[in-house]
């Protein structure tokens, strides 16, 4: 994925502690990632609760320097990080994934 100049902005301005970009990124981007997170069968406060540590430790690694650039957006960063943090919370739960497959009705 191609970073945007956005993404840039978003990155420098959370460098110089301005928080309300940090609202910006998180409201921008909640909706796609509870729609993802629902694919580890977490509750969704579970899941809510992984997004929120996933804000913070995007916020917490662009401060500290740990990101100068990208090599993703945004979005993606968050997804991995949040992916993460899911596959802790359900080792932690004692929790197994179940993968649906999508079953294709047959047509006679």
């Amino acid at each position: 994925m191609k970073i945007t100049t956005d993404d840039k902005i978003v990155i420098n301005q959370l460098k110089q502690g301005d928080l309300s970009v940090l609202d910006e990124v998180y409201l921008l981007h909640r909706d796609a990632f509870l729609g993802f997170g629902r694919t580890f069968n977490l509750s969704k406060d579970d899941i809510t609760d992984v997004y929120q540590d996933t804000i913070l430790i995007f916020y917490e690694n662009v401060r500290s320097g740990k990101i100068a650039t990208l090599d993703s957006t945004i979005r993606t960063y968050l997804f991995g990080i949040g992916k993460r943090l899911a596959y802790q919370l359900i080792r932690k739960k004692g929790q197994t994934i179940e993968f649906m497959p999508t079953i294709e009705p047959e047509v006679n």
